[in-house]
């Protein structure tokens, strides 16, 4: 059992090109992205230790940067601009965080 799952924010920043395009299309398996560099995750403390690892094989740790901030569900957000979650998505803060589709 991994238990109970929580939200966390993961940002990076890559510094070559070729492995940034990589490990973006790594991540778009693994969370949502909230922008370019940002990433919404739902992850057991246990699935996020093996996510750390594979994150791992994906990096040089002596030039890029990887951070995970774990999100608190009494944690309000604030979002300004356009949200680039997909067509039909809308990311608000109810409870924690709840994707819901629109009709359209």
């Amino acid at each position: 059992m991994s238990g109970k799952a929580h939200w966390h924010l993961l940002c990076y920043d890559i510094a070559d090109e070729k492995r940034l395009r990589r490990f973006h299309r790594f991540m778009k398996d693994q969370g949502l992205p909230l922008q370019y560099s940002v990433f919404l995750l739902r992850r057991s403390s246990l699935e996020l230790i093996q996510l750390m690892e594979r994150i791992r094989q994906h990096i040089d740790e002596k030039t890029d940067d990887v951070r995970i901030y774990p999100i608190s569900a009494n944690m309000e957000f604030i979002a300004l601009g356009r949200q680039a979650l997909g067509p039909g998505m809308t990311l608000t803060a109810k409870g924690l965080i709840e994707l819901t589709r629109r009709a359209d």
